[in-house]
């Protein structure tokens, strides 16, 4: 990595292996976390074909949490601003709004999220650029201004400001205690029963993002809460149909962005879907062939379908039944009674899922039929067959690698042929959505982060801080037994979760259920069609919930929203106060303090969707290390 230590933009510094180096403070007494948020740096994107080289100073460090040790494959973020320079003129950073600087030893054949993300897609962050950095060759010290070793003068001058010490790069990550308090949002840290790592290749990666915002926690009321998660759920979609899917779906990932960079935008927000360092990219499309339905089976299939239901559509339901499952009379009987079974379970009107079904199939046969691709996943999980993202958030059934027992594995076609493993797909994306919502109405007190008193680690164990601990904090095994038990009996999920959800998000209850109903009534026949459709359904009922409240019990008037509003102006204020000077000392105590915990050193200026608890562990279930995470709540990109 190139780096300048800069209390002035002409200091400049080379240290070709940033992650063997340990930061300590030159001042005794003084806690690192802090001294970094009053350190600019000057960091150099080299040139690229067509891209240019361009410098940028930070204006804050967005991983304070492990920010004084960086070893191994940890990801370092930074908040920052390009630096203009005109000729002979000083040096001046450019106005507007900040961006993110992330910086990660990558698996040297993973892609970078630029190759991910190459052009905009709306409700998904911005990627500028990111760049594999080659630091021990010619052309990167030349086009960076490193061509000579520091001279003493200038390591003499690195020391005044900052002092170094050689240390062992372990590449492990901190490992959380169960006993560490509920309020630090420490869930699910490390997977349990896992194999050992194994030595892999990596790759320095430097990406720069101009999307800015806050974690989901500082939604300052229900409308923007449901908003932004709707909104990253269409970002997830937009992903998902480029051929990308996310598979990381957490709190810390889902950001309040705001729509322009002025003191009024910080309350005009959508939401934004972050980090694609988990993401995966398909080949392939989904190949659909029609099928006319065979008009000798429809009464045969009428016969079915009224055995269950008195529909007077039945005919006509028969018909597309018989072209969704291609004529194949035993599996529309195994659905039927898949259904019916499911229905009784989450208790949802039979009549009423088994005509959204149908409803969506025909429309998902229209858009294929006019040339729409769909990627597909089989291909991908043969030769990509590690799971990753948040344990805390992932669905039951990546999380164990086995079905829910309510469905029919004759009609699922997302399982591994032989194991019978499900396949990673959108479906299992939207349900980590759905225990994000969860999570948000179990564990916050209200707008703006704040958590419930129940979970105070002076307070006593009691029925709040049980469910938290075994939804989202216990070992694997005890997540995903909890979370089978919970999501696969409606009076388990409504008596142990919904029940005890905060009653500031008691208006959110019914969305949650219905969710929850649409989840299994899709599970029980996954295909192409669902993992197709799968989006729409769940925007159209946050569409729906979002029209019927919008001005209702969706904002009920509190000082918590008021106080978010002015935190957000606080903030933006102090990232304007940063000079090519330096950083204002309150504007660095205001980007780096969190006023709710004043003994804590957690960043709480801006979201870099990886707060300290869900977002900060991952999962890889391929012998490889634990994922490239980022412990902050700051802001990102």
């Amino acid at each position: 990595m190139l780096t300048w230590s800069a209390r002035e933009l002409w200091q400049t510094v080379w240290l070709p292996d940033l992650s063997s180096v340990r930061f300590t403070p030159s001042t005794k007494g003084v806690a690192m976390r802090d001294d970094m948020y009053n350190i600019g740096w000057v960091i150099t994107m080299p040139s690229e074909g067509k891209f240019p080289s361009v410098r940028y100073k930070t204006i804050g460090v967005l991983s304070p949490r492990r920010g004084d040790d960086m070893d191994g494959n940890e990801t370092v973020v930074w908040l920052a601003r390009e630096i203009v320079e005109d000729g002979n003129a000083a040096p001046k950073l450019k106005e507007g709004p900040p961006v993110v600087i992330k910086q990660a030893w990558s698996r040297v054949e993973n892609e970078t999220e630029h190759d991910l993300l190459p052009r905009p897609l709306e409700y998904v962050y911005r990627v500028v650029r990111s760049l594999k950095m080659d630091l021990g060759s010619p052309t990167f010290r030349k086009a960076t201004g490193a061509e000579a070793p520091l001279s003493n003068s200038e390591s003499a001058q690195l020391c005044r400001n900052s002092r170094f010490e050689d240390s062992e790069s372990t590449g492990t990550k901190r490992k959380r205690s169960a006993l560490e308090p509920l309020q630090e949002d420490k869930v699910a840290s490390k997977p349990v029963g896992l194999p050992q790592s194994t030595a892999s290749g990596r790759v320095l990666v430097r990406t720069v993002m101009d999307t800015y915002g806050w974690s989901l926690k500082y939604a300052k009321d229900l409308e923007e809460l449901v908003r932004v998660i709707r909104d990253a759920i269409q970002g997830h979609r937009n992903l998902y149909f480029s051929n990308v899917l996310h598979r990381d779906i957490s709190e810390g990932n889902i950001i309040i962005s705001p729509k322009t960079w002025s003191k009024d935008g910080m309350e005009n927000t959508v939401g934004v879907m972050i980090d694609l360092g988990h993401a995966k990219r398909s080949q392939r499309t989904v190949e659909h062939i029609g099928c006319d339905a065979d008009t000798a089976l429809v009464d045969r299939v009428v016969g079915d379908v009224k055995l269950w239901y008195s529909l007077d559509n039945a005919r006509e339901l028969a018909s597309i039944l018989l072209r969704r499952f291609r004529n194949k009379v035993i599996k529309i009987t195994c659905y039927l009674a898949s259904l019916k079974d499911c229905c009784e379970l989450n208790g949802s009107d039979l009549a009423e899922e088994l005509n959204l079904m149908c409803d969506n199939f025909v429309a998902w046969e229209q858009e294929m039929q006019t040339g729409r691709k769909q990627p597909s996943w089989s291909e991908v999980h043969a030769t990509q067959p590690e799971i990753a993202g948040t344990p805390a958030f992932m669905s039951y059934e990546i999380l164990a690698g086995r079905c829910y027992s309510f469905t029919a594995q004759m009609n699922r076609q997302d399982l591994t042929p032989g194991s019978r493993i499900p396949i990673h797909s959108s479906i299992h994306d939207i349900e980590s959505f759905f225990w994000v919502l969860v999570y948000h109405c179990l564990v916050r007190a209200g707008p703006g982060g704040a958590h419930r008193t129940e979970l105070d680690p002076k307070v006593g164990t009691n029925d709040i801080k049980d469910i938290v601990y075994t939804l989202f904090e216990a070992e694997e095994s005890r997540m995903s037994k909890t979370k089978r038990e919970v999501f696969e009996c409606t009076s388990e999920f409504q008596s142990r979760v919904v029940d005890r959800f905060h009653s500031y998000f008691a208006p959110l209850k019914p969305l949650v259920l219905r969710w929850r109903q649409i989840l299994m009534s899709n599970y029980i026949v996954s295909d192409d069609i669902v993992h197709g459709t799968i989006h729409e359904q769940v925007l159209r009922l946050l569409d729906k919930t979002l029209k019927d409240h919008l001005h209702t019990d969706l904002k009920p008037p509190i000082k918590a929203t008021e106080q978010e509003v002015q935190r957000r102006i606080s903030v933006y204020a102090a990232c304007n106060l940063h000079t090519a000077e330096g950083i204002p000392p309150d504007a660095a105590t205001q980007l780096s303090r969190d006023p709710q915990s004043p003994s804590k050193d957690r960043a709480r200026g801006f979201a870099s969707g990886h707060e300290s608890a869900p977002a900060s562990k991952r999962m890889r279930r391929d012998g490889g290390d634990e994922g490239l995470g980022t412990d902050a709540d700051v802001f990102f990109q």
